[in-house]
């Protein structure tokens, strides 16, 4: 499946929303379900922000205002590939498969201008 095809996919109503916790300690701003195409349009903001071909999950979790997950379900659709771990396996540093093709899905979705 390319990357285009994957992302639409993943926009289908039944993919494209997790649950968020039911928790005080986690802030949120729409309680009770997160975007994964927000989550997705943030690892492009982040590549983009930074100076190498990779990024840490952490460094989009401090970008967004919800809580999420993990990236391992954007892995799963093939958008993201896991290139390293460090910190003890605490920190997972990851690769957009095809930027320009993401990109090009999140602009048709409305997602990204």
């Amino acid at each position: 499946m390319s990357v285009y095809s994957a992302v639409m996919e993943l926009a289908k109503p039944e993919n494209r929303y997790y649950e968020l916790p039911d928790n005080d300690h986690i802030e949120n701003e729409d309680h009770g379900q997160g975007d994964w195409l927000e989550v997705l349009n943030t690892c492009i903001d982040t590549y983009e922000a930074g100076s190498s071909d990779d990024f840490a999950g952490a460094w989009v979790h401090d970008r967004t205002s919800n809580w999420f997950p993990g990236l391992s379900t954007l892995e799963s659709y093939g958008l993201l590939e896991k290139q390293a771990t460090t910190r003890a396996g605490q920190r997972a540093y990851w690769e957009l498969r095809d930027l320009k093709e993401t990109r090009k899905a999140l602009e048709e979705l409305g997602v990204r201008e």
